[in-house]
């Protein structure tokens, strides 16, 4: 596949890539920016130090931010899409981390 196939393609395909990399990038700032890490007095069952990771309102913001550029990219590829049950799966494995490794996506935790 050449450039020019990826850009004469219907969506072009390297600006949704592009856009995909902006809006990772500005997700992942914002979510940064705003997270808290306090080392406790503990140790865990390794001996190490136990810390706590506060994320905040701007880790929501980038959540959001995230959720509803993938829900946009899927529309605009015609999937149909189930607000409801897509942000309830979201929420579970935001929640609960062992939800990660038990989804089709959990190829990411891998990269």
């Amino acid at each position: 596949m050449g450039v020019r196939t990826l850009l004469e393609a219907h969506p072009p395909v390297i600006w949704i890539a592009v856009t995909a990399v902006v809006v990772g990038l500005l997700a992942a700032v914002i979510q940064a920016s705003g997270a808290q890490l306090q080392v406790t007095g503990e140790r865990d069952r390794h001996d190490r130090p136990r810390a706590l990771l506060r994320r905040g309102g701007r880790y929501l913001i980038g959540w959001v931010l995230i959720f509803a550029y993938g829900i946009a990219m899927a529309m605009m590829f015609g999937d149909h899409v189930n607000l409801v049950r897509e942000i309830g799966l979201e929420i579970a494995k935001d929640l609960f981390s062992f939800r990660n490794f038990t989804t089709a996506a959990s190829w990411n935790i891998y990269l």
